[in-house]
């Protein structure tokens, strides 16, 4: 298919659940990636201070409209590490007042000494459906070729 055939393609037109999405607001200041210099030397996503306004579920809504969203899914966005319950309330209290997301991957750090209380507070949430905690990986090949150990490697996260 050619690239002019692709971009006149229709888009999908039945029913979506949109797995994996974020909302965040700034200006509540819980996001160590979210910094209002919008520059962090390395980081992954690159410049971030386009982002640095709320994007709240009207801005979803906004952005989805001519589509068949049927149900959203919330994936935990590194809201700060010292607590993430509160991303949890945060976005409990969105899906009360917007009525989305309608389900949310939580965080929980596995490698932290209170992740037996953090994911039993998790589970309290009706929205929560699961946990994540991104491991990281090598930075270079040559890291992973020369086997550098990753948060996979820490007894504390496979405990977790």
């Amino acid at each position: 298919m050619t690239r002019e055939a692709l971009a006149d393609a229709p888009l999908w037109g039945g029913l979506i659940v949109d797995a994996h999405h974020h909302v965040w607001d700034p200006r509540n200041g819980r996001y160590p990636w979210l910094t209002p210099e919008g520059k962090l030397p390395g980081f992954r996503y690159g410049d971030t201070a386009p982002l640095m306004r709320p994007y709240l579920p009207p801005d979803y809504r906004a952005d989805a409209a001519g589509h068949d969203i049927r149900a959203t899914v919330y994936m935990e966005a590194e809201w700060d590490p010292a607590d993430p319950i509160g991303e949890t309330r945060f976005v409990s209290g969105l899906a009360v007042g917007y009525g989305l997301p309608n389900a949310m991957v939580a965080q929980a750090w596995l490698h932290h000494p209170d992740v037996g209380t953090v994911l039993a507070a998790q589970a309290g949430f009706p929205l929560v459906r699961s946990v994540r905690h991104k491991p990281g990986g090598p930075a270079t090949p040559q890291a992973a070729r020369d086997g550098k150990r990753t948060l996979m490697s820490d007894e504390r996260w496979r405990r977790g």
